[in-house]
Order: C-alpha cells, then structure tokens, then sequence
C-alpha cells in the first residue's frame, strides 16, 4: 500500500501561495469598495473635522493634505 505523501517542503510552499492569494484577493475587493465610495462621495466638503472615511478619500484618492491645507 503506497500513500501519497507530500514533501514538507512542497507543503511549505502550497500555504504560503494560498496566504498569499487570500491576502491579495481581500486587498483588492477592499481596495474595489474603498474606490467605489469614494467616488460616489467625491465633491463632499472635507476638513480635518469630517468622518474617517472622507478624510481617507481625500487623503488617499484626491491627493488633498488636511494637515497642511495651504501647503506651508
């Protein structure tokens, strides 16, 4: 009776692509939402006051600075 037993190695190697691909897929459907809302939210009015999310947008999406609005 033979059995087929898989290399440590190979093992090794199988769950870190796996990782990697659940890593890369949650990255990517979070980074599709992110970009959905805020397009739907862009032209709000920001500040330094608003919620999180907008602020986000802004920051990463609109290339706004709200620590340094007036660029100094």
């Amino acid at each position: 009776m033979t059995t087929n037993k898989k290399h440590p190695i190979a093992k090794l190697i199988n769950l870190i692509i796996i990782l990697f691909a659940v890593v890369a897929m949650t990255f990517t459907t979070i980074e599709f939402f992110a970009r959905g809302w805020c397009q739907k939210a862009h032209g709000t009015p920001v500040d330094k006051d608003s919620i999180w999310e907008l602020r986000a947008c802004a920051k990463y999406y609109w290339d706004m600075d709200l620590e340094n609005p007036n660029g100094w």
